[in-house]
């Protein structure tokens, strides 16, 4: 199973059956998918590929092939977040940090996957590392070096966060973007069977309102194979009780 919660509101997700896309200049963490040079070795690399002394590379030249990466990396960056797009999941429906942060304070609620169902492609989920040290890419002045390098430290790249989001345990689906929501076309959506969910959890600060809401819609013959939990705090844990 993987899980995503959610704010009260969210129930959108149920009644049309259908995940909100992350799209990368929206992250909480800027340092997504971020390049990183290694601005060192730049002056090393560029001398030994034009065959020239040191006295004639120029600190001006340096500089303008790293802004010309650096402008290289924007517009890599700008594609990524107009074609590609992910899902956040988690591995747990009882982390505290994410009810509080991602769940309204434990007002909102938590949607368990069918990981199987959800992505049959095994190798699209992946596990986010985390890691405050980016990964610095050699400053080259050959296309070929620097296109193999991005090839080669793209699968890290894609996959690393910061490690004060370890807590949240992340597994990624990278999905392209396709057709823009008619409403509001800045957000896109991954389109899902019902079969896909499989337990819905509740939050233990949840209002009736909410408790209604959910109980509401899983009545629909769609959700009829759906458990429904309660969250409550018991020891210091939390735990679910099944809702009748």
């Amino acid at each position: 199973m993987l899980y995503q919660y959610f704010k009260p509101d969210s129930f959108d997700i149920l009644e049309h059956t259908r995940i909100r896309i992350s799209r990368l200049n929206f992250v909480n963490d800027k340092h997504e998918i971020k390049f990183c040079l290694n601005i060192k070795s730049a002056k090393k690399n560029i001398e030994k590929e034009s065959k020239l002394d040191s006295p004639f590379v120029k600190r001006s030249q340096i500089q303008n092939i790293i802004r010309n990466y650096k402008r290289a990396f924007k517009k890599l960056r700008s594609h990524y977040h107009k074609t590609m797009g992910f899902i956040c999941l988690t591995t747990s429906f009882n982390n505290n940090r994410m009810w509080e942060r991602y769940a309204a304070d434990h007002t909102g609620f938590v949607i368990a996957y069918d990981r199987r169902k959800l992505c049959p492609i095994k190798l699209a989920i992946l596990n986010i590392r985390y890691a405050d040290k980016s990964i610095p890419l050699p400053i080259t002045t050959h296309r070929k070096t620097f296109d193999s390098s991005i090839l080669r430290h793209m699968p890290v790249i894609i996959r690393a966060k910061q490690t004060l989001w370890s807590y949240e345990d992340e597994r990624r689906m990278y999905v392209s973007l396709k057709s823009p929501d008619r409403v509001n076309p800045t957000y896109y959506y991954y389109d899902m069977k019902p079969e896909v969910i499989r337990a819905l959890y509740i939050g233990k600060n949840a209002s009736a309102d909410t408790c209604n809401k959910a109980k509401a819609i899983l009545n629909d013959t769609r959700y009829r194979h759906v458990a429904i939990y309660l969250m409550r705090e018991l020891g210091g844990q939390l735990t679910p009780e099944i809702k009748s």
